[in-house]
């Protein structure tokens, strides 16, 4: 007696992306600026008896956010691959894009507006016509593969969807601690006064 039964197969395909990273950036004077941060601080009392593992971490603790307001930490994201139709072309049509683009931002006059709108529709075309031209070469030397024209057309038809990022608790605190850093370090950039201002006497007035 046979047996009938439905099985269910999913066609998603599974990309593998790869994960963002954090670094730090040092520029020329971060490590003058360490350095002049970690003369100011207040190493504890001799007089308090503390053993080395206090003494490790106050240590540990201090060049950490000393570290952090110098060189945050900065999280970067993949680059993704440049498309293969892409040529000298396309990039300096889309170099004249992004030059048009400052242009018009730095005047904002109508013509560099309309020079920019031209730019734009040349870069279009050009891609248009790059990627036409790429996709055509490939269908002519592949046409005995039936295999590389199926995997040509469903990169074309199915192409791959944006990833985006999913909201989770690293991802809040990469949020919590950047803005607390910007914070900081703005508030370091403004010099207090050098007297406060005069407060004015109250006027006592009384009406009979």
């Amino acid at each position: 007696m046979p047996v009938i039964f439905d099985v269910g197969f999913s066609s998603a395909a599974v990309r593998s992306v790869a994960s963002a990273r954090r670094c730090r950036t040092f520029n020329p004077s971060a490590a003058g600026q360490f350095s002049a941060a970690f003369n100011q601080l207040c190493a504890p009392s001799a007089s308090i008896s503390i053993g080395t593992e206090e003494i490790s971490s106050w240590f540990h603790s201090s060049c950490r956010t000393i570290l952090d307001s110098v060189a945050p930490l900065k999280t970067l994201q993949p680059r993704a691959k440049p498309e293969p139709w892409f040529s000298d072309a396309t990039r300096t049509a889309r170099r004249e894009c992004r030059r048009a683009e400052r242009m018009w931002k730095k005047d904002r006059l109508q013509v560099l507006s309309q020079i920019l709108k031209d730019s734009w529709r040349n870069y279009q075309n050009t891609v248009k016509e790059a990627k036409r031209y790429y996709l055509s070469n490939i269908i002519v030397s592949k046409r005995h593969d039936p295999r590389a024209l199926f995997k040509t057309i469903d990169s074309v038809l199915n192409a791959p969807q944006p990833v985006c990022l999913e909201a989770s608790p690293e991802l809040c605190n990469d949020f919590l601690h950047f803005f607390i850093n910007k914070v900081v370090s703005i508030r370091a950039l403004i010099s207090a006064p050098a007297s406060d201002p005069p407060v004015p006497a109250p006027c006592l007035v009384a009406f009979d």
